[in-house]
């Protein structure tokens, strides 16, 4: 079992708090949030339900809070999460949920399913398997402060406000005699002739 399997292992049971077990207990598995979720119904594939892509968090509150669950671990019949399950879901996390919340508006016992996929989020983020470009992101956010790597020097320049330009800094600017004289005789755009 490697280092980050164990921490993600132990963020999920971090993360496993009274609502996210009342949510797991409670859940009648209806379908309701499987028909509002826009990827299942444009796919019709059972893995797109949002409570479905929720089912390595449910294996481990169930092996590791329920008296069932702690009995079928120590009997061998339930199957344990592994590091390779966690990352072939890694896309159905990640990929198939926008956090729209219209699985929990519509749910009968009142579950928050996009909470319950938050927490799974960070589960798989501390395991790591999050996206490349997500772990980039924080990565740059905590060493400069910023997901997108701004520096706050750059931050400073483009907030520090410009200063109006004075009759010396006007003089110094450099001009050439053809473009100054070129520049005054030409005539405004809109303006007429009286000849």
């Amino acid at each position: 079992m490697s280092a980050s399997f164990e921490r993600g292992i132990n963020a999920f049971k971090e993360v496993i708090d009274a609502p996210v077990a009342s949510f797991f207990s409670s859940c009648v598995h209806c379908g309701l949030c499987a028909e509002t979720c826009l990827f299942y119904t444009e796919t019709g594939d059972p893995q797109y339900a949002p409570i479905r892509k929720l089912e390595p968090l449910r294996r481990t509150w169930f092996q590791e809070y329920t008296l069932l669950g702690r009995l079928a671990k120590l009997a061998g019949l339930s199957k344990p999460v592994t590091d390779e399950e966690l990352a072939a879901w890694s896309p159905l996390v990640y990929d198939s949920c926008s956090m729209c919340g219209r699985c929990s508006m519509v749910c009968p016992v009142g579950n928050d399913l996009t909470l319950m996929i938050r927490k799974m989020r960070e589960g798989m983020a501390a395991d790591g398997h999050a996206p490349e470009g997500l772990i980039t992101a924080t990565t740059r956010a905590v060493t400069s402060g910023s997901p997108a790597g701004v520096k706050w020097v750059t931050v400073q320049a483009q907030t520090t406000p410009m200063k109006p330009p004075t009759a010396a800094s006007r003089s110094a600017l450099p001009t050439s005699r053809a473009n100054s004289s070129a520049a005054s005789s030409r005539r405004p755009r809109n303006s007429r002739s009286s000849a």
